[in-house]
């Protein structure tokens, strides 16, 4: 594989309209009811954000070295958040994200502190970002260019992505790309890894929405795409998870980038 591939990288995804969720989902998947969602024209990367990305923006990982072209992951929300107000910065752009850390004592006999943080965000800001949900199920489903896939680029998983239903190592690694990509050229978005969205995490809302960034309340964020360790239907392009903002787990990033 090429060693330039990188999560910078990016696809215009052309803003359009889409039916959200799916009733083929079970209860678990969170994926009712079905609404129509309107989206505007973003980029948003190619390939997950790979440790040659993470280690030239942060300048160390937690993560064991597999190679370049391999995926970040373990990856908390809030180092998430962080690593794309650092590459924006690093490439002369605006930070889309306020981070605000406050240390908050506390009243337990044991005097111990907590150290809470907050995020919010510069809307019209050209820098780099998570996706929303609702963008990256609209790109997830190749976007206006979409044939109604169930998984990411096809109705086959084994050919865009991995699950444990088949016989696999679960202890391997993959490098970004090596399935095929979906309709827009967008790679792994199902059976990959876990990808950290912007919103928090809610039953979906009722009703026809635009460019819906999630509710305001709430202490868990979503997670999309399922991974290899997981059984085919938890890849689907509408099935939905979620993980509290410090939690460790087999979770990547795909940038994203408003369109102007």
């Amino acid at each position: 594989m090429n060693e330039s591939f990188s999560g910078k990288d990016m696809v215009l995804v052309e803003g359009g309209t889409f039916k959200m969720g799916s009733e083929m989902g079970k209860p678990r998947d969170w994926a009712i009811p079905v609404h129509t969602v309107s989206v505007e024209s973003f980029y948003i990367g190619k390939f997950l954000v790979t440790q040659k990305d993470w280690l030239e923006v942060m300048g160390s990982s937690d993560n064991i070295f597999f190679g370049n072209d391999y995926p970040e992951v373990f990856i908390q929300w809030y180092q998430a958040i962080e690593f794309c107000n650092e590459l924006s910065k690093k490439e002369g752009l605006g930070c889309v994200y306020n981070i605000r850390k406050v240390y908050s004592h506390s009243n337990d006999l044991d005097g111990y502190g907590i150290m809470r943080t907050s995020v919010d965000v510069n809307p019209n800001c050209n820098g780099y970002r998570l996706p929303t949900e609702a963008e990256w199920e609209f790109a997830a489903r190749g976007g206006n260019k979409s044939r109604g896939y169930i998984y990411s680029g096809s109705n086959n998983l084994e050919k865009v992505g991995w699950c444990i239903n088949k016989d696999i190592d679960k202890k391997k690694m993959h490098r970004v790309g090596e399935k095929n990509p979906n309709e827009l050229g967008i790679y792994d978005m199902s059976g990959f890894y876990w990808e950290w969205c912007w919103d928090k995490f809610a039953r979906y809302p009722t009703g026809s929405k635009k460019d819906p960034d999630g509710v305001i309340s709430g202490s868990k964020r979503v997670l999309r795409g399922g991974t290899m360790n997981h059984e085919a239907s938890w890849c689907t392009v509408f099935f939905r998870w979620s993980s509290l903002p410090d939690d460790i787990l087999p979770v990547g990033i795909r940038l994203c980038r408003n369109f102007s």
